[in-house]
């Protein structure tokens, strides 16, 4: 069985974020409860602005993709989606640790409701950055020809809104459609 660096690296930063998780549980005991009962129950009969929520996931995950691009610009979108992928392994191990230590097996699956639609949009955008985008070029010698040109820029701007369509999907995915379906499962459990 053949194991490729990247995945040994995502698993092994999957489980540094399940012992900082208990590591920080057992430092703290229970006071670092985030996801008890009562806060849960707050969640499922409280309202909701779904599009002041949309809005400002737009604003928090705006930047962090234009850091991603700007990072894979300057350093390749091999490396920065390696990074940005190995911390979402090392939130998804914390988040489920933690939902697991506060909720029991029930943890489970509040976690993966938490981040059921979404996170494919978002994997999906890195792993579009990562697979069709240019990795850094040393140097590139200004094009005169209007033709290649326009080539290179309708490339950029198909590269670039395909990355920027899936993020935005998956802030409407975590906007309009997780918040129903995890109130649906913490209503259920």
């Amino acid at each position: 069985m053949c194991v490729k660096k990247d995945e040994c690296l995502f698993l092994l930063i999957f489980f540094s974020g399940v012992f900082l998780a208990n590591l920080l549980k057992y430092k703290a005991g229970d006071f670092c409860r985030i996801l008890n009962i009562w806060i849960l129950e707050q969640f499922v009969y409280s309202s909701i602005s779904v599009e002041r929520l949309f809005w400002q996931l737009l604003w928090k995950r705006g930047k962090l993709a234009l850091l991603f691009f700007l990072s894979g610009k300057w350093c390749g979108y091999a490396v920065a989606s390696t990074v940005l992928l190995c911390f979402l392994a090392g939130t998804f191990g914390f988040f489920l640790a933690m939902a697991i230590a506060d909720l029991g097996i029930r943890g489970i699956a509040v976690a993966f409701a938490g981040l059921f639609p979404q996170m494919f949009m978002y994997v999906a955008a890195v792993l579009w950055c990562r697979f069709c985008g240019k990795n850094r070029e040393k140097y590139r010698t200004p094009v005169c020809n209007w033709k290649i040109l326009m080539r290179q820029m309708m490339e950029s701007m198909v590269f670039y809104g395909v990355a920027v369509i899936l993020v935005a999907g998956g802030v409407f995915a975590e906007a309009y459609i997780n918040i129903p379906i995890l109130k649906m499962i913490v209503k259920n459990f």
